[in-house]
């Protein structure tokens, strides 16, 4: 086992798994997010001493991986209206029931500010999300058309956030 914990791709998985651990643990929210789930049991920590105990941690990390990516789509989806700013424009995206052009350039204003909450507004945490986000959006999205939809639409005209 010490010489497969050895090999670079093992290696690297120990220490991302590892870096996954000690963010949980060293932020308030979402440790005590988790440890309001039912069942929640303590993630084992890797020790930097003893190589047998990175792969019962990885193995730890991996029976946590439903409460991880439930903490993860909470935080996504966590605002007053039910749906955050990603799932909301999602699924505005992806609705035909109705015409999505007029919201998508507000969608996507919301998407960046939601995200830069969801990091309590630290640029070294949320900036390679955001470059991605406007990558794309300058890239696919980021035309007259959206914008005149935007501004011509009258939920956002009379709306006192945006006055």
């Amino acid at each position: 086992m010490k010489n497969i914990s050895e090999l670079p791709f093992v290696s690297d998985l120990v220490t991302l798994a590892s870096r996954v651990i000690v963010f949980i643990y060293n932020h308030k929210r979402p440790l005590n997010w988790l440890r309001k789930r039912q069942g929640w049991t303590e993630i084992i920590r890797p020790g930097a001493t003893r190589f047998g105990i990175s792969f019962i941690a990885l193995k730890s990390l991996y029976d946590h991986k439903s409460d991880l990516q439930a903490m993860i789509l909470d935080k996504l989806s966590h605002n007053t209206e039910g749906d955050g700013p990603v799932l909301r424009l999602l699924r505005i995206c992806d609705s035909d029931e109705k015409p999505s052009i007029g919201y998508i350039y507000e969608g996507m204003n919301r998407v960046r500010k939601g995200i830069i909450e969801l990091f309590c507004n630290k640029e070294c945490h949320y900036k390679q999300y955001i470059d991605i986000i406007d990558a794309r959006w300058d890239k696919m999205l980021r035309r007259s058309l959206h914008s005149a939809a935007y501004w011509l639409n009258p939920v956002f005209q009379y709306d006192e956030d945006n006055a």
